[in-house]
This record gives C-alpha cells, sequence and structure tokens, in this order.
C-alpha cells in the first residue's frame, strides 16, 4: 500500500510537470470489456495491463510525434461479457466518443464482434484477448493480435507429456463452447496423436451448469488419468469444484489458464498433485526491450503499482499499448490507416517477447508450459527454457 501511494504521487507530480510546459494534445483509446459477468476475472488482468501503460506513458511526457505530445486518454465501457452488446459499445466508442483508436475486449468470441465493427469503420484495434484463428482469417486489414493461435496451446504440452513418456495412457480434452476452446481442443488431439498419444478422447461441455458435472463423472468411472482443459477462469474453477466434490483425482492436468485460484492454500488439496498450464509469457524468460526495459521489470513496476503479479493477460494488454506507441512515433501520425501499416510492420523486442505479425495480422510467438509447486508455478517446458524441472508425482 505504500508503495502504491508513491507510485501515484510520483504519476501526480510527472503529468502535471510534463503537460504544463508542453504542448499537448489528446489520443483516445477506445476499449470495450468485460467488468461483469463470466469474463470479468481476466478482463480485469487485462484492463490493468492497459493501465499500466496508459500510466506510465503520461508519467514520462506522452507519446511524441514530432515537438508535440500527446496524452492518453481512455473510454472503458463495460460490455457484460455478451458480444452483442460488446458490438454497439464499439459502435458507439467510433461514433459518439469518436476514438482514434481500440484496444480489444477479452475473449475470441466477443472480440469477433467486436473486431467486425472495427474493420467496417477502419479504425485500429489491437486484440491482446482474442487468440481463435477465426478473428484472423477473414482478412480483415485494421486488426492485429497479441495472443498465439488457438490451435498451438497444447502443442507444447504434447511434446512435455510425450518426453515424459505418458503415450500410453488415456488422455481426454475437455473444452468449453466457442471458437477459442474448441479450436484449441481440436487441434491439441492432433499435437497429441502426432507425439505418439493413441488413446484421446474429447468431451465439449456447455455453459449449462451441470454439464462439467457429467464430463467429471465421466472421466472418473472412465478412469482417465491425463486432462487436457480448455476453457477460461470460471470454468475452470468448477472444474476442480466438481472433481472434487466426486473424489475424482486425475494424475496430470493441463490448462489453458494459470488461474490465480491455484494459488489459494489448500485449493488444489484432493484434485491432481500435478498441475500444469500454458503460457505464452512469464517473467523467467528474461525478455528484454522497449519501454519497461525487461520482464522481471515489467513485473516488478505491475506488481508495485497493482499489489499481485502479471500473468499472459496483462502483459499482452501492456504489449498492445507498446505496439500502437511505436507505430504513432514511427510513423509520425495519429492517422488509423498509416498508423495499421505501421503496426503490421513491426518488428521489435519488447518485455514481452519479439513483436512481429505473422501475414494475417497475429503475432508470431511460442506457448510455453508452466507447473504449480506449493504456492508457485515454474516455467518447465520446453526444456531449453526452463527454469525448474518438471515434477511427476
Amino acid at each position: 500500500m505504500k508503495y502504491s501511494i508513491v507510485f501515484y504521487l510520483l504519476i501526480v507530480f510527472l503529468l502535471t510537470s510534463c503537460f504544463r510546459h508542453n504542448e499537448t494534445k489528446t489520443i483516445t483509446v477506445g476499449i470495450p470489456i468485460s467488468m461483469s459477468g463470466k469474463y470479468s476475472q481476466e478482463s480485469h488482468l487485462m484492463l490493468d495491463g492497459y493501465k499500466l501503460w496508459k500510466d506510465y506513458v503520461n508519467a514520462h511526457g506522452g507519446i511524441k510525434i514530432g515537438t508535440k505530445r500527446y496524452k492518453i486518454e481512455f473510454v472503458v465501457k463495460d460490455d457484460s461479457s455478451d458480444p452483442y452488446k460488446s458490438a454497439l459499445i464499439t459502435e458507439n466508442l467510433i461514433s459518439e466518443n469518436k476514438v482514434n483508436f481500440l484496444f480489444g475486449p477479452y475473449s475470441s468470441r466477443i472480440t469477433l464482434a467486436d473486431s467486425a465493427v472495427a474493420e467496417k469503420h477502419k479504425i485500429p484495434m489491437i486484440i491482446a484477448g482474442g487468440a481463435s484463428e477465426e478473428i484472423f482469417s477473414r482478412h480483415y486489414e485494421y486488426i492485429s493480435g497479441l495472443l498465439p493461435p488457438s490451435k498451438d496451446y497444447f502443442k507444447t504440452a504434447a511434446k512435455m507429456l510425450a518426453y515424459k513418456k505418458f503415450q500410453d495412457e488415456n488422455v481426454a480434452l475437455v473444452f468449453g463452447e466457442g471458437p477459442f476452446n474448441i479450436s484449441v481442443a481440436l487441434k491439441g488431439k492432433t499435437w497429441l496423436e502426432s507425439n505418439g498419444f493413441t488413446h484421446v478422447s474429447p468431451f465439449e461441455y456447455s455453459d449449462y451448469a451441470n454439464s462439467l458435472s457429467g464430463i467429471v463423472r465421466d472421466l472418473r468411472d472412465r478412469k482417465i488419468e491425463i486432462v487436457l482443459f480448455a476453457g477460461h477462469i470460471n470454468d475452470i474453477d468448477q472444474f476442480i469444484k466438481r472433481s472434487k466434490r466426486i473424489s475424482y483425482m486425475p494424475k496430470i492436468a493441463v490448462f489453458t489458464v494459470g488461474t490465480h485460484i491455484f494459488y489459494l492454500s489448500n485449493y488444489l488439496k484432493n484434485f491432481s498433485k500435478n498441475i500444469f498450464f500454458v503460457t505464452p509469457w512469464n517473467k523467467h524468460l528474461s525478455l528484454r526491450g522497449l519501454l519497461f526495459t525487461s520482464s522481471n521489470n515489467y513485473e516488478n513496476i505491475f506488481k508495485m503499482r497493482f499489489g499481485y503479479s502479471p500473468d499472459y493477460h496483462s502483459a499482452a494488454a501492456t504489449a498492445a499499448g507498446i505496439v500502437l506507441q511505436n507505430a504513432i512515433e514511427q510513423s509520425h501520425s495519429i492517422n488509423p490507416q498509416i498508423v495499421q501499416n505501421a503496426i503490421l510492420k513491426s518488428n521489435f523486442p519488447t518485455f514481452y517477447g519479439r513483436i512481429k505479425f505473422s501475414k494475417t495480422g497475429q503475432i508470431i510467438k511460442d506457448i510455453n508450459v508452466m507447473e504449480i509447486k506449493g504456492n508457485n508455478a515454474y516455467l518447465v517446458y520446453p526444456l531449453d527454457v526452463a527454469e525448474s524441472e518438471i515434477t511427476i508425482r
């Protein structure tokens, strides 16, 4: 709390001193995001990542174009985790609020709707919370994404399980509705089979409350030892609670999200002893680049500001800001088309890794595997970047 107060006072002082003595203008970024509803937990993580970039840039004088300084302002609106509402909000941000640029919402399902609106109005949208290839297969010209393709999310996990020689085990791919989850699971099956797994079964759950309960019972009755779960924080929480309720304890569980609930005392007790999750970013990767200089430095600044350590949701959101800032400063413009062209040509290092986009506008980036050990998570695969050995108990 002490450090947070100091940080806020420092920002206020720098803002008043920087913007008082220079000609300043404003760049407005619109953010449709789920502050309530199913996706609220991940959305709050992303919004903190966006805020950190904005506060950091404004505290250091804003974005510079020639002799002019531009202060960053946000217009944030709650879409209640509803794609239809979010699309209307995006339309309103452009038409009524006259935002210059857009940062994307959380979830591929909502991003599909919002990005169509951004494309219609030719307003660049930088996406930090949507990974489905369906978003980027439409040949849109005004979108870019900071998450790797969803089809790759279980690629490294499949290799890790093969490395530990679990090919003869029964494996379940449990996945929810929506383009991200379906893509992760279906391609995950391919990754597993290409690594020698022959007993792979898919289980799709719906948004209905009892859907997961039936799947958990089926997994227990079929004695499934390894579960790869594609879903969001609320889904993972429900899966673990329902598993514990009927004493289902898979030998290994791999999740698409490393949620904070994993670190709660006794939360994982009587579940699985071997918990893994996949991530495109972690501070231990020792990445360096613009603005925050290193992944460790970013983690320290973020934790001082918000009181918790960032995960890839927050990091990708902050990276979205860096991408926008770099494109504006390199192109010396805030013209949407000129800035978007500069975004897609990005090729520079950051704390999040190298920013370089594929032809579809999605970042070229690897997925890593983390393992929960006690109250901490450690990078364990691939081996060339691992900070700790894989522990299978």
